[in-house]
């Protein structure tokens, strides 16, 4: 777009001070008045054109790129979402659904606002679970970061329970290495780990216990929001379907 704009103010000048672009060049070639400006125009013209053009390419590259990234985030917002997300393969479904119904009981334990939870493919996501967190500024930020890697860890722990030995989405584990990095750094132990070393190790280990618990107590609860994201034609659950769940708080 640097190359058009650039090519346009040229055109321009052409116009507005043809003395500085076309005078010298009219003289070199002995055009006289009308035809300078004629070349004037048809300078600016051209330049136009290939600025134009060139925005068409950039907007048609940039519109590619969304349609195979943002388009699928956006589209899980209605039911045009079957274009671009669906929901996998069905051998892998009740993994994903019980992995995703996890994450969800442990946020809601954690008193998080769940806004949604499914097992729509996206790219390299088997599910997602949407949830944000209340208003914090009567809670310390290391219990919100300790919260953060509890249910980040929720769905492979479920997973081992069930003798499914898989790391999960590399996001989780990453975002739980990241925030117990963050704990250490701010040296401030969560209320609920008043115990254990303060290292990645520690904490990773602890958390996992953790989110173990939580869907101990809350297991039917698992199965029933596992149950729901694998009814027929299920585009997943949303905050109001999620209030029949009395989870058993932390």
């Amino acid at each position: 777009m640097g190359t058009g704009i650039l090519l346009l103010v040229i055109g321009f000048i052409a116009i507005i001070a043809p003395e500085i672009v076309l005078l010298p060049l009219s003289q070199m070639l002995a055009l006289d008045a009308r035809t300078t400006v004629q070349l004037s125009g048809f300078v600016l013209t051209i330049c136009a054109v290939f600025r134009a053009v060139l925005w068409v390419f950039r907007r048609r590259d940039a519109g590619t790129a969304f349609s195979r990234s943002g388009a699928v985030a956006l589209g899980a917002m209605g039911a045009g979402v079957a274009a671009v997300a669906d929901r996998g393969d069905l051998e892998t479904r009740p993994i994903r659904a019980r992995h995703e119904a996890a994450h969800a009981v442990v946020a809601l334990a954690f008193g998080m606002t769940v806004h949604r939870v499914d097992i729509l493919v996206r790219n390299n996501s088997g599910g997602q679970v949407h949830w944000s967190a209340p208003d914090s500024r009567h809670c310390e930020p290391v219990d919100g970061m300790w919260a953060r890697i509890v249910i980040g860890l929720a769905g492979m722990v479920v997973e081992h329970v069930d003798g499914v030995h898989d790391t999960g989405p590399d996001d989780d584990i990453r975002n739980a290495m990241l925030y117990a990095m963050k704990i250490i750094c701010v040296g401030s132990r969560p209320q609920t780990y008043p115990m254990g070393e303060l290292t990645v190790e520690g904490i990773l280990t602890a958390a996992s216990k953790e989110a173990e618990r939580i869907l101990d107590r809350n297991a039917e609860i698992v199965e029933r929001i596992q149950a729901r994201l694998l009814e027929p034609d299920s585009r997943g659950l949303r905050g109001p379907d999620l209030v029949e769940f009395d989870v058993i708080p932390v």
